[in-house]
């Protein structure tokens, strides 16, 4: 399980990065400036690609990929607090529709390998 939420936050991280590589890139010409950032997020993609595997080998996709959800909740609360973006009424409705919806289908799960 340690690996699917290791996955988890290096997605979130990656997005978060990449935003701020976006921030800063309003034309073409800003990209090699911001450069280093886009080579972390896609260090931390690559390295989520790794924490994936682990995970995969330790847990039945069917309980591993929900955890992937968690990333929808995450990045959406780091572009409020670290960005100053908005979330709606409705938008705090789903996600925490979301939440029930992981936690109950990680209750839910068989965890056993099969």
């Amino acid at each position: 399980m340690s690996w699917a939420v290791a996955t988890v936050f290096l997605n979130a991280f990656a997005q978060i990065v990449l935003k701020f590589a976006a921030n800063q890139t309003k034309t073409l010409e800003d990209v090699l400036p911001a450069w280093w950032q886009y080579s972390i997020a896609l260090l931390a993609y690559g390295l989520s690609v790794v924490t994936w595997v682990m995970a995969l080998r330790v847990l039945p996709l069917s309980a591993a990929y929900p955890l992937m959800a968690l990333a929808f909740i995450l990045v959406p609360i780091a572009g409020m607090t670290i960005f100053k973006e908005s979330i709606t009424m409705p938008q705090w409705g789903f996600l925490i529709l979301l939440v029930f919806s992981i936690v109950g289908f990680a209750l839910t799960s068989d965890h056993s390998d099969s």
